[in-house]
């Protein structure tokens, strides 16, 4: 399909629900948001996903970089590090008007190939905290103005 057929304008983008801005760098993921709005209709809606280093991330980040669980992630895979605020800044100097943000995900996801028992019950109590206890995934919902 060539960018001539793409629809004029998308009513909401879910981009990045597998976390891919990180892994742009500033001026890559200001140019895509810019596209992204330009592309969707007025009122439509941008969602994305992406690691809060405002949380456990940035150890969580260290511990497999330093025991090889994964490739390299700080600043070979992950060369955006993304808080609350830097996300929403960025948004909106795309022009996203400023919706919901927040965060998810903290220790469960890493407990449940020990016991899913022990991950389904701290998931619970960090769902209940997650005003007190930043988790370590960044959700932001933006919308382009009417």
């Amino acid at each position: 399909m060539s960018p001539r057929s793409w629809p004029r304008a998308l009513p909401t983008i879910y981009y990045d629900r597998t976390g891919i801005v990180e892994h742009l760098y500033d001026y890559q993921v200001a140019d895509i948001l810019s596209l992204f709005f330009k592309l969707t209709n007025p009122g439509g809606q941008l969602f994305l996903t992406t690691p809060n280093y405002q949380s456990a991330w940035p150890l969580i980040e260290l511990l497999f970089d330093r025991f090889g669980l994964v490739a390299t992630l700080d600043e070979a895979q992950h060369v955006t590090h993304f808080t609350k605020r830097t996300l929403s800044a960025m948004c909106e100097r795309a022009g996203w008007r400023v919706g919901h943000i927040g965060t998810f995900n903290g220790l469960a996801p890493f407990l449940a190939p020990i016991s899913r028992r022990l991950a389904l019950g701290l998931e619970e109590v960090e769902f209940r905290a997650n005003q007190l206890l930043p988790q370590n995934l960044l959700f932001c919902l933006r919308t382009r103005e009417v």
